[in-house]
């Protein structure tokens, strides 16, 4: 009898969201209170993201291959890799030196981790158990949004320097959720040559799958804006950390009910279209952010999110599992996520440098030039698959 394993994966999901949210989400705040400016922000994140997009790949073709390691395995790893970096934070000195050294793992570490989330969801739908996905993430979001607001109020009142305590406790919490399962390596180590092939060899087998990969790394530009430079982007309309808390707090709420759906949602409509619209909205999303005056501007902006970023996730991780052989699944998803990677990474890089050189609105124009570009993409390449 197939087991319904939704709720524990969900919380999973949850705990996984919160530690995003507490180290990359606020990552603007905590670096900013320990001296760094946006465009050293810019370059240590812009580290962050070009280190991801090369372990991701790395990580998921290893356990896509291996016949003694599980995803937990992996998943392991890389936790205590970030639960060392958040001790060295909480203990270590302030200095610039000092905080770079253990924000970049602490950041990869926890990014690693989302391609084989992920994964593990595909992984108990395969085996014929039951996992709604959509459900699973939406938690995640609703998740992310609650830690963001609380965490606004708590650095807005203690200071920056609580959020490495905070992440310290959120991924003791992850590690815990996730040593409950019991799992099969979902490689055997056979063909190691064939399951090691480059990345352009495994997208010669999917045509339109490498635009499409483009067009998520366009769209994830200006996400990455909205993001890391999100505090930034409040001050400029005149609100502070806590209005950065109830903005995130929105962002992330609204995700959910779509998430919520999403199986509902797919059933009736293929992935495919539902990357279409979410690309649509990624840039709408990006075109009230620039033309926000207020606080309030940025929170409508960023309800878009429901059908931008909520839609997103759950239709690319169907996408990638639809259109993947059994041997590539794991890396479908790692190549999905280190688009989105490759996005921050730039998104990282020229978004300090227009902030500090230009401002605000620069960046947010560019952004949605950048969000255009990859709706336009993401159209063209999922059109080409849905072709007869």
């Amino acid at each position: 009898m197939a087991k319904n394993l939704t709720l524990h994966y969900a919380a999973g999901q949850g705990a996984y969201w919160m530690s995003y949210c507490a180290a990359i989400g606020y990552a603007s705040v905590f670096l900013t209170g320990r001296g760094f400016a946006a465009g050293n922000i810019g370059l240590l994140m812009a580290g962050v993201n070009a280190a991801g997009a090369l372990i991701q790949p790395a990580v998921a073709a290893a356990a896509d291959r291996s016949a003694t390691h599980t995803l937990n395995f992996y998943l392991r790893i890389c936790q205590i890799i970030s639960l060392a970096a958040a001790i060295g934070l909480c203990i270590g000195p302030h200095t610039l030196t000092a905080a770079a050294l253990c924000y970049v793992p602490l950041c990869v570490g926890i990014m690693t981790q989302q391609p084989l989330m992920n994964a593990l969801a595909t992984y108990f739908m395969d085996r014929g158990q039951t996992v709604d996905y959509g459900k699973a993430r939406g938690t995640g979001s609703i998740c992310y949004a609650a830690i963001s607001y609380v965490l606004g109020r708590v650095t807005a009142h203690f200071g920056s320097d609580a959020m490495p305590f905070a992440v310290l406790l959120i991924l003791a919490l992850l590690t815990a959720l996730l040593s409950g399962y019991r799992l099969q390596p979902v490689g055997d180590g056979q063909k190691e040559a064939q399951s090691s092939e480059s990345a352009m060899a495994l997208l010669r087998r999917y045509p339109g799958f490498g635009l499409l990969l483009v067009g998520v790394g366009l769209l994830f530009i200006n996400h990455y804006y909205l993001n890391t430079y999100l505090y930034q982007v409040v001050l400029a309309v005149g609100g502070d950390s806590a209005s950065l808390g109830t903005v995130s707090a929105i962002t992330a709420g609204v995700e959910l009910p779509t998430m919520m759906v999403f199986s509902w949602l797919v059933q009736r409509k293929s992935s495919a279209f539902w990357l279409r619209i979410s690309a649509v909205f990624f840039s709408l999303k990006g075109i009230i952010c620039l033309l926000a005056g207020s606080v309030a501007g940025l929170c409508a902006g960023g309800a878009l999110q429901c059908l931008g970023f909520a839609l997103y996730i759950p239709a690319g991780v169907y996408y990638a599992n639809e259109i993947m052989q059994p041997q590539d699944k794991v890396k479908g998803q790692a190549l999905m996520t280190t688009s989105t990677v490759v996005g921050g990474l730039v998104g990282n890089l020229s978004g300090g440098w227009l902030l500090d050189a230009l401002g605000v609105r620069a960046m947010l124009t560019a952004g949605v030039a950048a969000s255009v570009l990859g709706t336009l993409a993401v159209y063209a390449a999922t059109r080409q698959r849905a072709k007869p």
